[in-house]
């Protein structure tokens, strides 16, 4: 602790840097929810997000569903916390609305959780009583961001449930939609979905990455064009790369493992203090990025022990 806290108290700029680490992985987003279109069709555009909509279910009508395969490129499907009963308007389900015909889910009870599939950023679906009357109805996302009441109507009256989030840190992973007991089941359908790609990517950690290593270029020569100025001299270029590259193993592995602790911090506090969701870049692109952040503390050190 002594070493960090000396250090900190000669160089402000590593408090930054350290910032920086704790919150890496935390470029926060919110899920919110959004009526739609109400009892109209499904828009193809959900809130900037390019809808798919669910293929056909093969299953035989009756059949007990659990779970159904998501559109490309969503990679997983979706699930239901208890099996719902298949059936299709007009065929075992009376009504609906907008004149959908297309298949349905029914349940007895008064919830279910639809289970979302990884990397879902946006997700919709129409919600039907099964009591001809109007009832009050509510959906929560895994964050606990509610649809709020939402009033139903047993008769040709589904209507849209739609939850998205606004940026990839901050996912949807289910949705809990709950009808009250007077209004005897309720049935579940027409789902839509946009996913992110589940092929591995590095985009905002590339952009961090290249930032960080910028920014160590330009520390590397600030720092040597300091000394020149401050020996009055050119440095000597017989000392060997690590000198001129300005490293310092010693002072880096203490640096790298006070960075990769900053991290674990960063990502437990992310996990489960926001609910965020580790994506497969994560890993590689903190992997790489504490290793420039871990050289770039050891230089700040070198120089500010160099000011002294």
């Amino acid at each position: 602790m002594d070493f960090i806290q000396t250090n900190l108290k000669k160089w402000p700029v590593l408090s930054f840097l350290f910032t920086l680490v704790l919150f890496l992985p935390s470029t926060f987003a919110n899920v919110y929810f959004d009526p739609g279109p109400g009892t109209g069709a499904p828009p193809v555009l959900f809130k900037s997000f390019a809808m798919q909509p669910f293929a056909p279910d093969p299953s035989a009508l009756g059949t007990s569903i659990s779970s159904l395969p998501s559109p490309a490129p969503c990679g997983s499907g979706l699930s239901f916390s208890a099996p719902g009963s298949h059936r299709r308007i007009g065929q075992g389900w009376a009504t609906w609305s907008h004149g959908y015909t297309g298949d349905v889910y029914t349940f007895n009870g008064t919830s279910t959780t639809i289970n979302l599939p990884p990397g879902t950023r946006s997700f919709y679906f129409y919600a039907e009583s099964n009591s001809f009357s109007t009832f009050t109805a509510q959906a929560v996302a895994n964050d606990g961001t509610s649809s709020g009441p939402i009033s139903i109507t047993g008769n040709a009256g589904a209507k849209f449930i739609g939850f998205y989030a606004t940026g990839s840190k901050c996912l949807l992973k289910s949705i809990t939609i709950t009808f009250p007991p007077a209004a005897n089941g309720f049935a579940i359908g027409e789902f839509g979905i946009s996913c992110l790609s589940m092929v591995p990517t590095m985009g905002e950690w590339g952009l961090m990455l290249m930032g960080l290593i910028l920014f160590a270029i330009a520390g590397v020569f600030m720092t040597r064009r300091k000394l020149m100025l401050s020996n009055g001299m050119a440095m000597e270029t017989s000392q060997g790369i690590s000198a001129a590259m300005m490293f310092d193993r010693k002072l880096f592995m203490k640096s790298l493992a006070i960075v990769w602790i900053s991290g674990l911090i960063g990502f437990g506090i992310s996990i489960f203090g926001f609910d965020y969701s580790l994506t497969n870049a994560d890993v590689p692109g903190f992997a790489l990025s504490s290793i420039v952040l871990a050289f770039i503390v050891q230089l700040g050190i070198q120089y500010s022990n160099r000011e002294e």
